[in-house]
């Protein structure tokens, strides 16, 4: 009736020093893993469907930082933006067949996500960004230190879940990361990229 695709974890480091192999390992997670998933559960679902079954739904949790790239986690970013992609793209082919999708995108969430985040190994106390760098992952680790818990994201799914009208996305999380998502959307350019900088201390 219904897959939820939640796997995922971080890689920190400045682009510059991140190799294509870690930035593969994040695709691999974010963006190949769900594909490899749905292509497994589609016939399935099409099938049921077919004959009057439940509806089936996909949910693919994302993140925030799928609409607001950040600051040396840039591998992280790209691979949830290639996830919102495809979860859009997937939405409109599987309309034929009723089968639903929904993009749930978490903000700073309080789990195991920031002991279990992994350094590029290029990056070292000599790195020209290692001052920057650590401004900008404190700002981060103190958000998911104080961030809501992680059944405020299972309540979200299954809030998902349990409507007849599904939203494409739903963004999860305390009402800054709301609000920085709305304005990622919303302002200009230039000024958000501004805030951005003014936030991560970059």
């Amino acid at each position: 009736d219904a897959v939820v695709s939640n796997a995922g974890w971080s890689l920190v480091g400045p682009l510059e020093e991140t190799t294509a192999g870690e930035l593969q390992a994040q695709l691999d997670t974010h963006l190949l893993g769900p594909h490899r998933l749905v292509r497994a559960v589609l016939p399935a679902m099409r099938a049921q469907n077919a004959v009057g079954g439940k509806r089936a739904h996909l949910v693919f949790v994302g993140s925030i930082a799928g609409r607001i790239g950040l600051p040396f986690q840039g591998a992280y970013s790209a691979s949830k933006f290639a996830l919102a992609g495809r979860a859009q793209s997937l939405r409109l082919e599987l309309v034929a067949f009723d089968i639903r999708g929904t993009l749930v995108e978490p903000g700073d969430v309080r789990t195991g996500f920031s002991s279990a985040r992994r350094f590029t190994p290029a990056h070292s106390d000599d790195s020209h960004y290692r001052e920057a760098l650590t401004r900008a992952l404190n700002v981060t680790l103190e958000g998911e230190r104080t961030g809501p818990p992680p059944s405020v994201v299972a309540d979200a799914i299954a809030d998902v879940l349990a409507t007849s009208s599904p939203p494409p996305r739903q963004t999860v999380g305390c009402l800054a990361d709301r609000v920085s998502a709305w304005a990622a959307d919303l302002l200009p350019d230039r000024l958000a990229e501004a805030l951005k900088r003014k936030f991560f201390d970059v």
